[in-house]
């Protein structure tokens, strides 16, 4: 069979059946890589480090012109790293800019998606593609050094954010089927997962049959009925998408649904949200907070936030914010605006100098700084379930580092009560 996408597509490479996987961006990113890499090992193939691999494969990104700066740089660096092994090229970045990756090196393969890779994987380690699983989704593989599982149940978005090119690469809105997701989850938890984060491109449009089905608190209503000793955490999801029900879900999941909502706000200027294209006001997004905050006092609440969109004036800015203040956001992912290929927002009228999207970014990320130590604070003399992740460091509900005494299982959710915190660790 062919590799597509390639000048030398009937030259097949000789290698060792030895892979290095190398992950950019998201945990859906993380999700395609594992499902990716399930689909190899099953087929025998053998982690190892990139300088010994017979294939390097980068899981892309395109969120911002940073990101494809990092995917060009982990190219050249695993190309220069191992003179012989191929390069597997995989994701966002191939399907919004093809023709960029095309030339990069004649040992470069390209693969849009994650399933169309697993062939051109399997064909370029040498391991054919004979008995080898439609999904590659392999639960019941668990390396030591991982202890929380990214289920993938949905891909694509529906919506149409004017910076966004995410849903140019990624297509429209598609959600696995309920009962698929549920036997990932119990295989996941049986493998000793206790940690089991729930991710896609736009997680709260996730539907069970038809547009109009029951949504995401179905979803996890069956996850929590079928799982026994793992917990669940929602990687991100939007403002709207947060509904009382799915709160008040949380709410009375007695700690299996982690007290933890990212919520990209984005902006915090109603006339900015209007240019971006985003389906709420700020006054709307702030309503989502006030009510799940009365139904979860220990709500950690984490956010995305871009600065210096076009039009953006300073009194935009300060909305922004005095906005992110009031939420008391633990912690807070700025970015500064990078117009994007094939997205309105790119060709836009008064973009904005990098020396006013610096300043900026640096006092907002100033501002969380501040505010993450003002919620670990908070947390001291309150008590939590951390996922022990190594030897003596931890994961909390709230999304925290909790620094642990050595003795406590690896892999284990541990009740931990907090006494202090030095360096943006919680102590306890």
């Amino acid at each position: 069979m062919p590799f597509p996408n390639h000048p030398n597509h009937t030259m097949p490479l000789p290698n060792q059946a030895k892979v290095s996987i190398h992950y950019l961006g998201c945990k859906v990113n993380r999700a395609d890589g594992d499902e990716l890499l399930g689909c190899l090992l099953s087929a025998g193939a053998i982690p190892a480090p990139p300088a010994e691999a017979g294939l390097n494969i980068v899981m892309t990104c395109v969120v911002t012109k940073e990101a494809e700066q990092k995917t060009r740089k982990a190219i050249n660096r695993l190309l220069l790293e191992n003179k012989q092994a191929p390069v597997l090229v995989v994701g966002c970045a191939v399907a919004v800019n093809e023709q960029l990756y095309q030339s990069a090196d004649e040992r470069v393969y390209l693969a849009k998606q994650a399933e169309p890779a697993k062939g051109i994987a399997l064909q370029l380690l040498g391991l054919g593609q004979e008995a080898v699983p439609v999904s590659g989704r392999t639960p019941a593989v668990k390396p030591a050094d991982r202890q929380r599982y990214n289920l993938k149940i949905q891909d694509g978005c529906d919506s149409e954010c004017s910076f966004c090119v995410v849903r140019i690469a990624r297509g429209k809105s598609r959600s696995r089927a309920l009962d698929d997701v549920v036997s990932e989850a119990s295989l996941a938890e049986a493998a000793g997962w206790r940690e089991i984060v729930l991710t896609g491109i736009n997680l709260g449009s996730y539907r069970i049959g038809e547009d109009s089905g029951p949504g995401l608190p179905t979803l996890l209503w069956a996850l929590l009925a079928n799982t026994r000793h793992s917990r669940f955490r929602l990687s991100s999801i939007e403002p709207m998408d947060v509904s009382d029900h799915l709160v008040d879900l949380i709410a009375g999941s007695k700690g299996r649904i982690c007290a933890h909502l990212h919520m990209p706000l984005q902006s915090g200027s109603d006339r900015v949200l209007q240019m971006m294209n985003r389906p709420y006001t700020s006054g709307q997004f702030a309503s989502r907070v006030a009510y799940a905050r009365e139904r979860l006092p220990q709500l950690a609440l984490s956010s995305d936030l871009i600065v210096g969109f076009p039009g953006e004036t300073e009194a935009d800015f300060l909305s922004t914010y005095e906005l992110c203040r009031e939420m008391s956001f633990m912690r807070m992912h700025v970015f500064r605006f990078s117009p994007r290929d094939k997205t309105t927002a790119a060709t836009m009228p008064n973009q904005l100098d990098e020396a006013t999207k610096s300043r900026r970014s640096a006092k907002l990320r100033k501002l969380a700084d501040e505010l993450t130590g003002l919620d670990l604070q908070k947390r001291v003399g309150t008590s939590e379930l951390v996922l022990v992740e190594r030897a003596g460091l931890g994961r909390s509900e709230s999304y925290h580092l909790v620094r642990l005494p050595d003795d406590l299982e690896v892999g284990s959710l541990s009740s931990v009560r907090f006494s202090g915190y030095t360096d943006k660790l919680l102590e306890c």
